[in-house]
């Protein structure tokens, strides 16, 4: 459950580089691939390289961020006209602010569950 809950994290990461840039069906479509890769990376980085990452901070991060900058740099650049989706909207920005209440009451246990 805890690989699982990293897993998502990772891909929740990923997205938020690529936000405004891609619609739902690439981030779809990116985070299908992103979870085969993901664990390909994690069994890597723990099993063949022996790596120690208490909480999963740093593999988390430095992959999610990684692949989600990557991604980005491969989606070509949006027309002015295309860029439908780089806007703040009253719902996003509360579906925004409870994301950051929910991440804050339960990043301490999420992070000291291994």
């Amino acid at each position: 459950m805890c690989d699982a809950d990293f897993g998502a994290a990772t891909v929740l990461i990923t997205m938020g580089a690529l936000l405004g840039k891609t619609s739902p069906y690439q981030l779809l479509f990116v985070a299908t691939v992103e979870t085969c890769f993901a664990a390909l990376a994690y069994t890597l980085t723990y099993t063949v390289y022996g790596a120690a990452d208490i909480g999963g901070s740093m593999w988390i991060h430095c992959f999610g961020g990684l692949f989600g900058i990557m991604c980005s740099w491969a989606y070509r650049n949006p027309k002015e006209s295309e860029q439908k989706y780089a806007h703040s909207s009253y719902h996003s920005n509360v579906f925004s602010f409870i994301g950051t209440l929910f991440l804050w009451l339960y990043w301490p246990s999420f992070n000291g569950a291994l």
